[in-house]
């Protein structure tokens, strides 16, 4: 069956970035994005948007997804699996 993983990897994308859209409204409806933006401030003070932006990808990137571990622990069977 060629290509039957795909099929749900692109039903699955929607209902993704659905859920992301709603968790980004949320956090302007309660107010907890401009917390989070005065807590940055604060913490850098440094009231710029390119600094909140730079601030957001560092935790971007130190903040590793399940994908990640997912593929670490891949990796580390086959090293064993070699050894």
């Amino acid at each position: 069956m060629a290509g039957a993983g795909q099929g749900r990897i692109v039903t699955c994308a929607p209902s993704l970035f659905g859920g992301g859209l709603a968790l980004g409204k949320l956090m302007f409806t309660t107010g907890l994005a401009a917390s989070l933006a005065a807590g940055v401030v604060a913490l850098t003070s440094s009231p710029g948007l390119w600094t909140l932006t730079a601030v957001a990808i560092v935790c971007g990137k130190l903040v590793p997804g399940p994908h990640h571990r997912r593929v670490e622990r891949k990796q580390a069977r086959e090293i064993d699996r070699r050894r």
